[in-house]
């Protein structure tokens, strides 16, 4: 498999796992494994194709996923702000990218269910080293108490009380950072989960879909999506000066445009 080849060059890769009861090993290690996620019927001028997505993992971080027909040819690849589809079959577009995000949204949800933890009482955090980001100096043998989501005190550590029902967590030879701010990004759904595993807890989203934005913002605040607090700068869109012609090359629920001289 090459790099960033395309729909095309990944089915070579979909076609071999699919021939070889769905694993195959990797160079220079590793393994690919693929997985069946879901089918739904299309139509182009009165053809019926059933578009299957699946899913591929072992390559990335994150699935790696494509749609594909009955005879197990590329369909489509879509996912963020751009999608490819087989000629004819433009109006199916829209129902992909929503199905393809529902699976995307459950797998999802059953991390955050998996890797969620609310403790019931105080998280307290014993025998830390804490970074102090303000003066830029390290501080021994400390005591945070973190309560609902705050924290509550940093204390030098002296073996003092812990309250009923607290969580302890022995900070021994390891050191607390305060939460990490991105000032820039374009959040989906996979980088907010890796923004939590880089200590990333608050990122200020400067451009992306209005709807998709808020749909993960709500997600995440009700536990249902692994990631930080979300500024939401959004869009502030409008006519530009340019006046000339403009080329449709792609046709998207983000349409994608190029503007071309005259």
């Amino acid at each position: 498999m090459d790099l960033d080849g395309g729909p095309q060059s990944f089915n070579f890769l979909v076609r071999a796992l699919l021939n070889n009861s769905g694993k195959l090993q990797l160079l220079p290690g590793g393994e690919a494994t693929i997985r069946k996620v879901k089918s739904l019927p299309v139509d182009a001028g009165g053809k019926k194709v059933n578009a299957t997505l699946y899913a591929v993992d072992g390559l990335y971080f994150t699935p790696a996923y494509i749609w594909l027909d009955d005879t197990n040819n590329v369909l489509a690849a879509v996912g963020g702000w751009s999608g490819m589809v087989r000629e004819g079959f433009e109006g199916s577009i829209g129902a992909l990218i929503d199905e393809q995000e529902q699976a995307q949204s459950a797998r999802a949800g059953g991390m955050a269910n998996q890797l969620i933890h609310h403790p019931s009482g105080d998280l307290v955090i014993k025998n830390v080293t804490v970074f102090d980001s303000v003066n830029a100096n390290k501080v021994r043998g400390q005591r945070v108490t973190v309560r609902d989501e705050r924290i509550v005190s940093v204390e030098a550590e002296s073996g003092q009380p812990t309250a009923a029902g607290a969580q302890v967590i022995d900070g021994t030879g390891k050191m607390l950072l305060p939460g990490l701010w991105d000032m820039h990004q374009h959040i989906f759904p996979d980088l907010a989960v890796f923004d939590v595993a880089s200590g990333i807890t608050t990122a200020r989203d400067l451009a992306n879909s209005i709807e998709d934005l808020g749909k993960l913002n709500k997600h995440i605040e009700q536990g249902e999506q692994i990631g930080p607090r979300i500024v939401l700068a959004g869009f502030i869109d409008g006519p530009g000066p340019y006046e000339g012609p403009v080329k449709v090359l792609a046709a998207t629920p983000v349409e994608a445009r190029q503007r071309v001289d005259d």
